[in-house]
């Protein structure tokens, strides 16, 4: 298998987060390649501080079914511990949403947006092991009730607001990572009523 993940250059910055980066993407392709339908997946890591999730100092966006960034912030205090306990999760969620793309195209509704993002998230858990990502169970019980009733108006809408729906909108009252914890939720009570696995 060749080695598919670019880590932006020129960064001093992030040359001394390399290796961890390397570990962490092998051992990724090593526990995804048997479980998912992957084809070719070009993972590029870039110094990119403005859009990272701020407890952790990196976010992982899938672009298309065969590219994948991960933006760093490499003076975030944080980061090394962030590599090392989150890398490996990030990449596997990514992929994921990857192969769920070759398949089946890029999601088109709320719907198909919160369905994705609990499924990779599951299927990174099934992997791992541990707790759920923080964005996953980020709404208290009240919180996943009201975010319910609203998804429902939407479930089938087009145009929704993706921003709004996973990062949060003052404005339409839905929270911080809504769309995250209720897909998750979606998802897991799903695998759990139907003794299924992703």
């Amino acid at each position: 298998m060749s080695e598919n993940i670019h880590i932006q250059e020129p960064s001093v910055d992030l040359e001394a987060f390399r290796n961890q980066i390397q570990a962490a993407y092998l051992e990724s392709m090593k526990l995804a390649r048997p479980r998912l339908h992957l084809g070719e997946v070009e993972v590029v890591v870039v110094n990119n501080p403005r859009v990272v999730i701020p407890e952790m100092g990196m976010v992982g966006r899938t672009i298309d079914s065969k590219n994948v960034v991960v933006s760093l912030d490499p003076h975030h205090p944080n980061l090394s511990t962030t590599l090392e306990t989150d890398l490996l999760k990030t990449l596997l969620h990514e992929y994921h949403h990857c192969a769920r793309q070759a398949a089946l195209g890029f999601p088109q509704t709320l719907l198909d947006a919160l369905i994705s993002e609990g499924l990779a998230d599951n299927f990174q858990i099934e992997i791992t092991g541990g707790k759920p990502p923080r964005w996953a169970v980020a709404l208290t019980e009240a919180e996943l009730t009201q975010a319910t009733k609203m998804a429902e108006m939407e479930y089938s809408n087009p145009g929704y607001d993706h921003k709004g729906w996973f990062f949060g909108s003052k404005d339409q009252g839905i929270p911080r990572w809504a769309g995250y914890s209720l897909g998750f939720k979606i998802v897991s009570d799903y695998l759990r009523a139907h003794h299924k696995s992703v």
